[in-house]
């Protein structure tokens, strides 16, 4: 298309007859938009370039599109689709500008994607696909996890809610003896625990509520060294938690450090017999892990 720019001082005039148009005045434009204006009523107009026809390979074409987000980044679009038929799910298309190619993205009846209410917000960063329709909460996605059909089955809400699921009761602690002569802190000092998981998108939850503080040794006349924390029977662990950190909080100074991290990919026995085993992990006394802000 030609580029073709005009400056026109008086602007937009829709009540005059075109015979009677000033010089510096139009009338109606179509397909143009104004670059600039100034304090004297003047603009520049410029043509907007057309669209193009992209084919795609979707073989039902049973649906209505509800939004759309571009990744300049990876040269593609995302298109959300409202599917008619009660059988299937609404859909998440990837179209490849490069390659021409369009892909399933991730199909689900629990989208409710609605006509009434278009994806007008959302974004990329990554391979994290964000969007929110002002109907449900807002969510993401991992488009190559989606890809690779790694997500759980089935779906649940809060495999994409942008809130993830924190722990929804607080650990048990129990004090133990672990050398003959117990030295540090417990001698003196409280301490109460929290924990909190970490996703396959590396995405933390927000802490749990701390669970009931431990007293010092000399107000029992007890002998403790250590702190065994369990993850209680009844709490269930999400299938896509990567991670379970655990934080120690000094009841004096409030002083807050995470003690232990534990990985799925390195300790998966844990995940798995939870909640028939009980989810340990034991604290020493020692802040000097990660702070938590």
């Amino acid at each position: 298309m030609e580029f073709i720019t005009k400056t026109f001082e008086g602007g937009w005039n829709a009540e005059a007859d075109p015979a009677n148009l000033h010089p510096t005045e139009y009338l109606e434009a179509e397909n143009m938009q104004m670059m600039a204006t100034g304090m004297n009523n003047g603009s520049v107009l410029k043509p907007v370039p057309g669209t193009d026809l992209i084919p795609h390979n979707i073989s039902s074409l049973n649906g209505y599109c509800v939004g759309i987000i571009k990744d300049k980044s990876k040269s593609r679009f995302f298109y959300f689709m409202k599917t008619s038929a009660s059988t299937e799910g609404d859909k998440i298309f990837e179209y490849n500008l490069q390659t021409g190619s369009t892909k399933l993205v991730l199909e689900w009846t629990g989208f409710n994607f609605q006509e009434t209410h278009l994806i007008t917000g959302g974004g990329v960063i990554g391979d994290l696909l964000f969007w929110t329709d002002d109907l449900s909460a807002p969510r993401f996605i991992n488009v190559e996890r989606a890809k690779s059909g790694d997500y759980p089955t089935p779906l649940q809400e809060e495999n994409i809610s942008i809130n993830r699921r924190p722990p929804n009761f607080p650990l048990q602690n129990t004090k133990l003896l672990k050398s003959e002569i117990p030295v540090g802190f417990f001698e003196k000092g409280s301490v109460a625990f929290i924990y909190r998981y970490v996703y396959l998108d590396h995405e933390p939850s927000t802490w749990s509520i701390p669970s009931r503080s431990t007293l010092p040794n000399w107000y029992f006349g007890e002998k403790c060294d250590q702190v065994k924390v369990e993850i209680p029977l009844h709490e269930t662990i999400p299938e896509d938690v990567a991670e379970i950190h655990f934080a120690a909080i000094d009841k004096e100074t409030w002083a807050t450090v995470i003690f232990e991290k534990v990985k799925r990919s390195e300790k998966p026995d844990q995940f798995m017999d939870h909640p028939g085993t009980l989810f340990k992990a034991y604290f020493n006394g020692q802040f000097n892990g990660p702070a938590v802000p």
